[in-house]
């Protein structure tokens, strides 16, 4: 008899510890769960104080004649539109091709304006969007330094592999200083805004420079290696912390290699 009580608290005693164990492994996970919460929210709260921020910014520096549209969602972030705005500023680029039209369409024009010289094509497979983005042009005083080109999506071969990218002969051949990538959607096909690279950048200047939004989504990170291998003359630098949906930027990498861009780009015009 006292052999099976000594068994009964032996077993009891081991299931004791047992639920204690597993109330303890509770107990941490959901600290570890408030602690994720917490640095989530915390980095949403930056994030939103950051987009107020920028969004200030822009209007003080730019000073526009009307208020802006809404930015966020779909539309670009106000800290990759002040990205934009500062390089456009300072660099004073005078051919610029934007890929997806919208706010940030207005913000390089008013950049432009302000530099007092450049033009912006933008790139619009949406005739919609794109006559809304002209109307908004045309409220803000900016229809003369930005142009919304009707560019709907077409099959096209590009490396061997085939997309659907904007019809964009209507783009002037020119040598193109600024490269914005915020378009097609990612909902258009697979890796859908790829043909950027090899349509795109070999047109480049001397002093060109790309700007891809969206960055931090897995795609576009697939895409960016793609273009990192494919054109070694370019550096690429990706920031998928600091900014709200993650943004690259590409520059020539040296003399060598802005020579060898250039020559591609006058190529390309003859």
């Amino acid at each position: 008899m006292q052999t099976y009580f000594l068994a009964a608290i032996v077993v009891l005693l081991g299931l004791s510890i047992s639920l204690n164990l597993y109330l303890l492994r509770k107990v941490q996970w959901v600290f570890r769960m408030a602690d994720r919460l917490k640095h989530t929210v915390d980095r949403r709260f930056r994030q939103q104080m950051r987009q107020i921020q920028c969004l200030q910014a822009l209007q003080q520096d730019l000073s526009f004649a009307r208020s802006l549209p809404p930015a966020g969602g779909k539309a670009a972030s106000p800290d990759f539109l002040k990205l934009l705005a500062d390089h456009i500023l300072r660099e004073k680029p005078e051919v610029v091709v934007e890929c997806g039209s919208g706010l940030s369409t207005i913000v390089i024009s008013r950049c432009l304006q302000l530099n007092g010289k450049g033009h912006l094509f933008s790139l619009e497979h949406m005739e919609e969007f794109a006559e809304q983005t002209r109307k908004e042009l045309d409220r803000q005083g900016l229809s003369q330094w930005g142009s919304v080109l009707d560019a709907p999506l077409e099959p096209c071969q590009v490396d061997g592999r085939a997309f659907n990218w904007y019809r964009s002969h209507e783009l002037p051949d020119l040598v193109i200083d600024l490269v914005i990538v915020d378009g097609p959607p990612a909902r258009t096909g697979t890796s859908p805004r790829y043909p950027a690279g090899p349509v795109l950048f070999p047109r480049l200047s001397f002093r060109g420079a790309v700007f891809i939004d969206d960055a931090g989504r897995p795609e576009e990170l697939a895409v960016i290696a793609e273009w990192r291998r494919n054109f070694p003359s370019l550096n690429f630098r990706t920031d998928l912390d600091e900014f709200e949906k993650g943004v690259c930027t590409v520059r020539i990498a040296d003399s060598s290699g802005s020579q060898t861009a250039a020559r591609a780009a006058a190529g390309a015009g003859s």
